[in-house]
């Protein structure tokens, strides 16, 4: 007999069975919690429940539980359907079901200046009376040159702590700091609503200050040779054997793209030696409205068309970005190099990957844009450069890089390798990809020209390290969240990776296991733009052949024979129960959780729902899984 309890204020009621049967969740009570009113079953897709079943009152009397129970009744659908449903028609539903688009955050608030400044926009109260405002620079270190290894941090450095007017924001009761990573420069700050000095109210001074802090900074020598002694302290702190195993995972894991050699901390010989005018230059580049994204999230004190008001009022005065920024000479050297160039032969050796055959230009074009200084190139010569290339083709170089042209997905700009800019035909920079824009090689699919059919073993050693460790990677597409049908991959993949831990930690943890860990782990990875599959092993040294055993072992069982019944049912219970609770806990979700939910969402081009329709969607797609598991009497997840 397996039987769950749902407490309640007014007590609980509980349907429990033997044998076919399945547990039922109901309340004798209208003041039931959200969870309660929602809970997932099994056989809650029609309008009676599946086999007998007992309804029961439950009351607990000091130490004594009392139990009071009745038979209730007998569904007429077996597979707990609606009356007069076939399998035909249950095929049909899912079908439609599948195929139907989840539903978007009503609340969440999405627009765009003339400038070309996005912004992102949603209400939470907790914590009450405070906001974020994060302000997303759609720029990192993959975008650096060979020459500019740390630059894109030196200039977050030189940019938040040189501005005054985030200094005013001492002592206000807020905090902002700043972050760079491999696509993305991030300047956040945490307010309350009101001043506590002034008391007047603080979203317009931080929609100030972050607007000096990315448009309008000093570039001051003092202030350079300060923020790069402290970029050089920070890199020697980061120096650990942790911060250098990561370093060799993304090293072997990104081989083919400038995420496994352009980590944000930068080289410190390089940091060490660069002049005034390439640490301005990148900002001058990449820092312009069209490029940035703002995120507002909190408790705001006013409707949504006064904050746009806001966000014109500090950023709709800063110009587009635009080729003559860089000097007419540079815009001037890319109109020629492209109208001379673009047909013929390249210069450098790099090759078209066939454009000579079709008279594309390719080569010609990536060695002309190359050799300019400011590494701009239009959209429009570069888009009839690449031909006619679906989202995320490229064109691969004569050395082998898979990173020589790359067409952005849902954009209509090509990046022609690290450090190129595109604008539009009258010379308007274009925004860069929210994604890291490289290329990479998925770990499925058919093999290029020469290409081995398998990476070779890489082997870190190093005398700090203790434990063997073993890591195996995989890497797919992303698999964007935008219908019923990729919310219910996601679910079949947490169904996999809850059953692979469980059942490594019962099979082995009680007899003295040889491992100290066995790890499996399926993400979407907004920072590096792919899924990421990844088998992690660790181990005492003498002990790694078991260990690798072991692992091998249960990754082939659950290859081979999927998940028992009572897995699928375990899980998906358990996978309902956390959707439920998340769902009913929505409201006491801080906004800074929020909006990294939000942005990292957008960034790996998901729809972002709220917490309550993705719970009603979880329940339709756990719906569709079990009775297509039970129907089918097909029980191995194949994703």
């Amino acid at each position: 007999m397996w039987f769950d309890v749902v407490n309640s204020a007014a007590g609980a009621r509980l349907t429990f069975t033997s044998g076919a049967a399945r547990p039922r969740v109901s309340s004798s009570s209208s003041s039931r919690s959200y969870a309660q009113q929602h809970a997932w079953s099994p056989y809650r897709q029609g309008p009676k429940p599946a086999g007998p079943h007992i309804a029961a009152s439950v009351h607990v009397r000091g130490r004594r539980v009392i139990i009071c129970a009745s038979l209730a009744g007998v569904a007429d659908s077996p597979t707990g359907t609606d009356s007069g449903s076939s399998s035909s028609s249950g095929s049909g539903s899912s079908s439609e079901l599948l195929s139907q688009r989840v539903k978007g955050n009503q609340q969440l608030v999405t627009g765009q200046l003339s400038n070309g400044l996005r912004y992102v926009l949603l209400p939470n109260r907790t914590p009450p009376q405070r906001f974020e405002a994060h302000l997303e620079v759609h720029a990192g270190s993959v975008d650096e040159r060979e020459h500019e290894q740390g630059v894109a941090h030196l200039v977050e450095h030189v940019t938040f702590l040189g501005s005054k007017r985030r200094e005013s924001l001492l002592g206000t009761g807020a905090r902002a700091n700043a972050y760079t990573d491999f696509h993305h420069t991030v300047f956040h700050v945490h307010a309350p609503l009101t001043n506590c000095i002034t008391g007047t109210p603080m979203l317009p001074q931080v929609l100030e200050a972050l607007a000096e802090i990315a448009f309008v900074p000093q570039f001051l020598p003092m202030r350079l040779e300060k923020e790069r002694k402290a970029v050089l302290a920070e890199a020697q702190m980061m120096n650990t054997i942790e911060y250098r195993i990561d370093c060799q995972l993304l090293t072997h894991l990104h081989a083919e793209n400038n995420l496994g050699c352009r980590f944000p901390i930068g080289k410190t010989e390089q940091v060490k030696a660069w002049e005034h005018a390439i640490v301005q230059h990148f900002w001058a580049k990449w820092y312009f409205p069209g490029n940035v994204t703002l995120y507002i999230v909190g408790d705001l004190d006013r409707p949504n068309e006064e904050v746009i008001g806001l966000i014109e009022a500090s950023f709709g005065r800063f110009p587009a970005g635009n080729l003559a920024d860089h000097g007419a000479d540079v815009a001037t050297a890319v109109l020629e190099r492209l109208t001379a160039n673009g047909s013929s032969s390249s210069s450098n050796g790099a090759a078209s990957n066939g454009s000579s055959s079709n008279g594309n230009g390719t080569a010609a074009l990536a060695a002309a844009v190359d050799s300019l200084p400011a590494q701009l190139v239009p959209a429009a010569a570069a888009a009839a450069a690449a031909g006619a290339a679906e989202p995320g083709a490229y064109v691969a170089s004569a050395d082998g890089s898979w990173a020589r042209n790359i067409i952005i997905n849902g954009d209509d700009a090509t990046v022609l390798g690290p450090g190129v800019m595109a604008v539009t035909p009258d010379g308007r920079k274009l925004r860069h990809p929210v994604r890291p824009p490289v290329v990479h090689r998925h770990g499925c699919g058919p093999l290029m020209p020469s290409e081995p059919p398998a990476p070779p073993v890489s082997i870190f050693r190093h005398p700090l390290l203790q434990h063997f460790m073993l890591t195996v990677f995989c890497k797919l597409p992303v698999v964007t969240l935008s219908s019923m049908g990729d919310l219910k991959y996601s679910f079949m993949v947490r169904l996999l990776l809850s059953a692979f831990q469980f059942r490594i930690n019962q099979r082995y943890v009680r007899a003295d296991p040889p491992f100290i860990g066995i790890e499996l782990d399926i993400s979407d990875s907004g920072r590096e733009g792919c899924s990421v599959s990844m088998l992690t092993i660790t181990a005492q040294p003498v002990h790694w052949q078991e260990t690798v055993q072991a692992a091998v072992e249960e990754m082939r069982r659950l290859q081979r024979f999927g998940l028992t019944p009572s897995e699928l049912e375990r899980y998906i219970l358990a996978i309902m129960r956390d959707s439920a609770q998340l769902s009913e806990q929505a409201n006491s979700i801080p906004s800074i959780n929020s909006l990294d939910f939000v942005m990292e969402s957008l960034a790996l081009g998901h729809t972002v729902m709220s917490h309550g329709e993705a719970h009603e969607a979880m329940m339709a797609v756990a719906a569709d899984i079990w009775r297509r598991s039970t129907a089918d009497k097909h029980l191995l997840i194949s994703i």
